[in-house]
């Protein structure tokens, strides 16, 4: 488990030239949770990352950081119907996660409802964000 007190290095990590250094540095700081919220910003520009597999691990992180900032660039990403299908369900479970404060992003997840591989992670992400009880799939 990475410490708080390694978040500068691994936000800067985030931007390193080799694509498994910025997998790993996303994951370590979704370990984090909460207290690698100083690394939102880098992590909201890793969404735009050219390799899925890094992209991924920073929504995810986003979603576990819970900070409302990111709310905007996860449900741009979660419209763009080019995407992943593995990544589109980590920008819905990261706003899930992030609860109320993502209400903004409930348009976005309800389009996402008619994306036949999303439509799961995308329904428990309205449920959780209308503070509503999720049920077990």
């Amino acid at each position: 488990m990475s410490s708080p007190d390694s978040v500068p290095s691994l936000a800067r990590a985030l931007s390193d030239s080799n694509p498994r250094v910025r997998t790993l540095s996303a994951v370590a700081l979704r370990s984090i949770g909460p207290k690698a919220a100083a690394a939102v910003p880098a992590l909201v520009n890793a969404l735009n990352d050219p390799a899925p597999f890094v992209r991924a691990p920073a929504a995810d992180a986003l979603g576990l950081i819970g900070d409302k900032a990111a709310v905007t660039a996860l449900t741009q990403h979660l419209l763009n119907h080019d995407e992943q299908t593995y990544v589109l369900r980590s920008m819905a479970a990261a706003l899930g996660n992030i609860g109320p404060a993502a209400a903004s992003a409930l348009p976005a997840l309800e389009q996402a409802l008619k994306m036949p591989r999303v439509i799961y992670t995308a329904q428990e992400a309205i449920l959780k964000i209308k503070n509503q009880p999720v049920p077990r799939w």
